[in-house]
């Protein structure tokens, strides 16, 4: 394994856990409230 292997992996991560970080938060964001507020019945219908 080359060094610019590692370096595209490190990159790959960074891009894959900057889109998952922004997806979860626009969710939040559109639903004006954070998971941690949902009520049961609330959770239970997604």
């Amino acid at each position: 394994m080359g060094i610019l292997e590692k370096e595209i992996k490190k990159v790959f991560a960074a891009v894959v856990l900057a889109i998952v970080s922004v997806t979860m938060s626009g969710c939040v964001y559109a639903d004006n409230k954070s998971w941690g507020d949902m009520t049961y019945e609330n959770a239970h219908i997604r």
